[in-house]
């Protein structure tokens, strides 16, 4: 009988990560509502600073990758466009950290050596990309944002589909400014809104967003 020894090994490194994160988020939680007047709930404070550490965690990743490929500007614009339109319009969430991780990661990784490729063919590329944004918004306008209920003003539907539009038209201006100097900027700018906005359709009739 064979073992995969490598893949037991790499289930055993994410189990010891896990605990770590939350003996961490644990005490840290315990600290904070001992040092506070107020009693908030330790399992609601123990969870956002799970998340937190989460984040910390795909940023640093991220900056490696971005390191180690000689792509961390353009690898750091993507991320930034994918995070703030995602803020604004919701999308799809793994349950599963570890799915989430290894996705994300991956797909801003690939958006940046797919922009950094893309880049050197001479195309179009001001038809394209207003294109694509256009694509953006009618799919943002089709299938609406996708806010978890628990999110302030989860309710005010409209104003989170005005911020996402918003921000997809002040993209296509930035990609339009930088283009001549920045053509994989541009480029990665507009993948990085389309993909996000490809999470809703997607999986909009998911539970899991937010």
């Amino acid at each position: 009988m064979k073992y995969n020894y490598y893949g037991i090994f790499i289930l055993s490194l994410k189990g010891e990560l896990y605990i770590v994160l939350e003996k961490i988020s644990y005490k840290w939680a315990l600290y904070l509502c001992s040092s506070l007047n107020k009693e908030p709930d330790l399992d609601i404070l123990k969870y956002g600073i799970e998340v937190f550490l989460k984040s910390i965690i795909k940023i640093l990743s991220l900056l490696f990758v971005g390191v180690i490929s000689d792509n961390l500007p353009l690898l750091l614009i993507i991320s930034m466009s994918f995070i703030l339109l995602r803020l604004a319009s919701g999308g799809f969430h793994f349950s599963s950290y570890h799915y989430c991780y290894v996705i994300s990661i991956s797909l801003l990784t690939l958006l940046s050596v797919l922009s950094k490729y893309l880049s050197l063919l001479k195309l179009d590329w001001t038809f394209l990309l207003i294109s694509l944004n256009l694509l953006s918004i009618t799919l943002l306008l089709v299938f609406k944002t996708s806010i978890n209920i628990n999110r302030p003003n989860s309710h005010k539907k409209k104003m989170y589909l005005f911020l996402s539009i918003a921000l997809t038209i002040i993209s296509i201006l930035v990609s339009l400014i930088i283009k001549d100097n920045y053509l994989s900027f541009s480029i990665g700018i507009q993948l990085s809104m389309f993909s996000q906005v490809i999470t809703l359709v997607k999986f909009k009739k998911k539970e899991q967003y937010i």
